[in-house]
This record gives C-alpha cells, structure tokens and sequence, in this order.
C-alpha cells in the first residue's frame, strides 16, 4: 500500500508503446535504491559506531550524528531536479521535435552503476 504512490507515478510516465520496459526499469530501479538505502544506512551506523550494545547501555551519542546525517542526505535529489522537463507538455513537444536529454540519461546510468557497486563493496 505504502508503494502505490510511486507505481501511480510509475505508471503516468511511461510513454505510449514502451510501458513495459519502462514500467520495469523504474521498478528496477526502485528496489536498487531501496537496497542501496540499508546498506548506506547499515554503512553509516558502523562509521558513527551506533549498536545495539551502546543502545541498550543508554549510550545515544551516535543517534544524533547519524539522523543529523542521514537528514542531510535526504536533500541530496534535490540537486538533480534540473534534469526534469518543467513541465509534461514541454517535454512531449522536446519529443515531438526529436530532442533528447542525454543529461538524464547519463545521470541515470551513474547512478545505477555506482548504487550497484556500492552494494556489491559493501
């Protein structure tokens, strides 16, 4: 239920006559950052030296760096929102004309490739 949001979204953007592979590649991708989230999540715990054992001591030092952390990271996408089309008739009539963003594209694709190695290190 908690995902329905984004298989809407999912949905919406893919164009005519490609929904399947589409539809795949951003599931795809959906659950590759899921995975890439715990194990920056998991990766960060050990660098600030948060565990169970400091937990249940009282020791809480740890927790105040880490959501201080992983607050700030959560503005990160913020920095590619550039990369979208201002709007969804700008970006049909960029279709129309046959332009292309290759900026999206590259950026997907470092993306995707890091997330990938970034699991497979850790």
């Amino acid at each position: 239920l908690s995902a329905m949001p984004f298989l809407i979204l999912f949905m919406m953007v893919c164009p005519k006559g490609s929904e399947g592979s589409t539809f795949a590649l951003l599931t795809t991708i959906n659950s590759l950052s899921t995975t890439v989230a715990n194990d920056l999540g998991t990766w960060l715990a050990d660098i600030v030296v948060v565990t169970n054992t400091q937990l249940s001591n009282g020791d809480y030092s740890g927790v105040l760096v880490l959501t201080i952390i992983t607050s700030i990271i959560k503005f990160l996408p913020l920095s590619l929102l550039w990369l979208l089309p201002e709007s969804r008739e700008s970006y049909q009539k960029e279709i129309d004309r046959g332009q292309s963003n290759w900026y999206g594209g590259f950026a997907l694709l470092i993306v995707v490739i890091n997330s990938f190695l970034f699991t497979v290190v850790l």
